[in-house]
């Protein structure tokens, strides 16, 4: 299960460099939650289009545990870094 998170959070975080491909974040584990269902995923790239620095575009497997995909977008997911 993988996700995204806002381009600015993936900009900015500590020893981010010029190549994304060397973004310390990505491999970084974080467990989301909504409406009573929760999912650990993977950082693995940038959201160009998150309006949100710490937003997160979900794979669709990975959305599909917090809610049905015909949603679309969810307001109020909670996440926090996997340690």
């Amino acid at each position: 299960m993988v996700a995204a998170i806002g381009h600015q959070a993936f900009d900015s975080f500590p020893g981010a460099t010029a190549n994304p491909n060397l973004n310390p974040i990505c491999g970084k584990k974080v467990t989301a939650s909504y409406g009573g269902h929760s999912v650990t995923v993977e950082i693995v790239d940038r959201c160009a289009g998150c309006a949100g620095e710490f937003d997160l575009d979900f794979s669709l497997s990975a959305f599909s545990v917090l809610a049905n995909p015909a949603v679309g977008r969810l307001e109020g997911v909670t996440w926090e870094y996997v340690a």
